[in-house]
């Protein structure tokens, strides 16, 4: 499932570390707490159109070009973590772009 980071970097694939900060206020919901870029805050209705499904196409065009899913040995080693971790492969890759978008 697809976090509002991971929506928000859909929106904005440029992302630079302290574009925003995120917080959770106790109830497990995420809030977008500090906006620090140039383009308007996001409203909530945007996020919300922002899918599981959009955001895994999106990462899977972003690995793809950065050819980081070309790498057979990449590849496994994704596979790799997302086994060890019980997290899917997909959620591994989104948190392969978060650090790679740093």
């Amino acid at each position: 499932m697809a976090g509002l980071h991971e929506k928000l970097l859909v929106l904005f694939p440029d992302y630079k570390e302290g574009d925003w900060t995120i917080i959770d206020k106790g109830d497990g919901v995420q809030v977008l707490d500090q906006w620090n870029r140039v383009e308007p805050r996001p409203i909530k209705n945007t996020i919300d159109n922002v899918t599981d499904k959009t955001a895994s196409d999106k990462f899977k065009e972003v690995l793809n070009n950065k050819a980081i899913s070309q790498d057979p040995v990449i590849g496994a080693l994704l596979r790799v973590i997302a086994r060890t971790t019980n997290t899917n492969v997909v959620n591994v890759n989104l948190m392969m772009i978060e650090e790679l978008s740093k």
